[in-house]
Order: C-alpha cells, then sequence, then structure tokens
C-alpha cells in the first residue's frame, strides 16, 4: 500500500473546494507522516485495490487529527498530487486494475528512488526512502458564480474564454467561447494548477494565472475574487481554516476590482494611443506622396465602444 504526500483543502464554501493546494504545510511533517501511515492502514483493513483518497480534519490548537471519510476514486484535484510525486495516478490505476503489483510500476519505484525498470520489493511503510515533494502546488476551481454576492450562482452564454498554459500553469475548462453555462448545471467550469519550488512561488504563479484568464459573457466568475484571497495576509501565512472562507463571505468582504469606469478610462487611453499612432503614420503617407490627407481623417478625436462586465461602455479619445 503505498501512499503520495498530502493537499489541504481548507478554503471551501459550504463544504465545497475553492483552493486546494499540495503538499500540506500547515500540519508538522511528523503529523503528516502519521496520517499517512493511518491511512494506508485504513485500505488495508478493508481490502481496497486502487486509487483512493483519505481525508482528515486537522486542529490546529491541539495538533490532533481526526478521520473524515475515504473517497474510493479519483479527485479532481489528482493534478496537485501528479505534480508533487511526479506519479500520473490514471495511469497507475489502469495497471493496477490490470494486475501489475505496485513495486513494479516504473513512476512508484522513482518516486521510492528505485531503478524505474526493477521489480524487487518495496517497503512503502519505509517514507524515509520517497523522494521529497517536487515543490509545491495551488489549484483553484473556476466557478459561474458572482463571489462580491455572497458566491450567487450564475448562468448564461460565454462569448470567449481566453487562457494559455505555460510549464508552470495548466487549465482545463468543460465550455468554450460560443457556449453557455445551464441555470441547472454544476457552477465549477474551470480548473487552473499553478507550481513553484515553494508555496510562495505558486501563490505568485497562480495569481498571474488569475489575472491573465479572460472569461467574457452573461456570467461571472469567482477569479477576481479568488486572486485577491490567495493574496491575503491569512493565506499567505497558512493561517486559513474550513470556516475561514464562509466568515469572509458573511462579512460581505469583496474583490479589490477596481470600478468599470476605470476600466474604461484606461481602455480609452491605450485606444487613443494606438489610433493616434496608426494615423499619424497614415497622415505622413499622404504627405510624403505630396497629397493632402482628406478632411476625414482626424488626428484628435476618435470613438471606441468597450464591452464592461456584459454591458457595452462608450469611450471618447
Amino acid at each position: 500500500m503505498c501512499s503520495l504526500f498530502s493537499r489541504d483543502c481548507s478554503v471551501q464554501r459550504r463544504h465545497q473546494k475553492i483552493v486546494e493546494e499540495g503538499p500540506v504545510t500547515a500540519a508538522p511533517p511528523n503529523v503528516l507522516e502519521h496520517m499517512e501511515r493511518s491511512a494506508r492502514a485504513l485500505a488495508r483493513s478493508v481490502g481496497y485495490v486502487g486509487a483512493a483518497t483519505v481525508e482528515y480534519l486537522y486542529q490546529l490548537e491541539s495538533g490532533k487529527y481526526c478521520f473524515l471519510e475515504l473517497n474510493p476514486r479519483l479527485q479532481v484535484e489528482h493534478p496537485v498530487t501528479e505534480w508533487i510525486s511526479g506519479v500520473n495516478i490514471p495511469s497507475v490505476q489502469l495497471l493496477i486494475a490490470q494486475g501489475v503489483p505496485l513495486h513494479s510500476i516504473p513512476a512508484i519505484r522513482r518516486l521510492y528512488g528505485k531503478d524505474p525498470n526493477g521489480s524487487d520489493p518495496i517497503n512503502f511503510e519505509d517514507t524515509a526512502a520517497r523522494q521529497p515533494p517536487a515543490g509545491h502546488v495551488v489549484a483553484v476551481r473556476i466557478t459561474a458564480e458572482n463571489a462580491n454576492a455572497g458566491f450567487k450562482p450564475t448562468s448564461g452564454s460565454v462569448d470567449e474564454i481566453a487562457f494559455g498554459t505555460h510549464p508552470d500553469v495548466w487549465g482545463y475548462f468543460s465550455v468554450k467561447g460560443g457556449g453557455a453555462i445551464h441555470e441547472y448545471s454544476d457552477s465549477q467550469f474551470g480548473h487552473l494548477f499553478a507550481r513553484g519550488e515553494n508555496r510562495d512561488q505558486a501563490i505568485r504563479a497562480m495569481v498571474v494565472a488569475l489575472k491573465e484568464i479572460r472569461i467574457r459573457g452573461e456570467i461571472r466568475t469567482n477569479a477576481d475574487y479568488v486572486c485577491d484571497l490567495i493574496q491575503t495576509r491569512d493565506f499567505v501565512e497558512d493561517r486559513h481554516h474550513t470556516g475561514w472562507l464562509d466568515a469572509r463571505i458573511a462579512a460581505q468582504i469583496h474583490s479589490g476590482r477596481a470600478p468599470w469606469h476605470l476600466s474604461v478610462v484606461c481602455g480609452a487611453a491605450l485606444r487613443a494611443m494606438e489610433h493616434t499612432n496608426s494615423r499619424m503614420a497614415e497622415y505622413l503617407g499622404y504627405l510624403q506622396k505630396g497629397q493632402l490627407p482628406p478632411a476625414r481623417m482626424s488626428l484628435v478625436s476618435c470613438i471606441e465602444e468597450f464591452v464592461v462586465d456584459g454591458e457595452q461602455r462608450g469611450g471618447v479619445c
């Protein structure tokens, strides 16, 4: 029986995870080791075969932990564990189903510092022989909810989703531009994962990812709210708990997004600069040819339209 480190899912709303990260940094190493040992013992005692997740509730004040449940399946945050362990869990699950023993699976052997092509037995209780976690990973669920209105569900068309992955950030979405979120569907439609050499780097990578994502349409999302959330002192210093987010929502703490008119002003300034440079080049082109520029070509004004929060706004440059 082999265990693959730990994940922290304390940031949740009404018992639904919003942010998950791994490995756990809120509990000391000896407690985490005992948790893993207990999880392996539980799986052995019920004769479990396959991938599963054992969940605990850790009490910061007492340093004790309580068993919650065993999920006999893969959870959607399994890429967190895969990134820090180097083990492709779905592939290992299939190999187990085919009868391949754990000590013969290359990824598991590599994790325990063994020759990937070997087949000698491995003492999985000797976690000291296991390779340390490869950095830190933070995962965020992207939901069709208005976070500044108490996470009220939203629905409607999705005109555009733009997100670029790179080596330290990966994401997936169950809907694309031109699609829609049905009012009776689950609010989650995307998932982002960011990694770093340590927790601080992983958080910074996730902040960049949340700031770069662009989702336009009738729906609202939690992206801006979570971006602010993971930069708060409580989260950065690992002082959050399972009731922390619900308490923030009850206190009506909103994201620090700038008012819509600032977006229009900044957008108008940018477009004005682009417009002036383009028109200036065209204007000089006429003069170089010995021609008079047409009267319609203005170098002093332009009108631009912007869509902010699904509503059309006008800007005069």
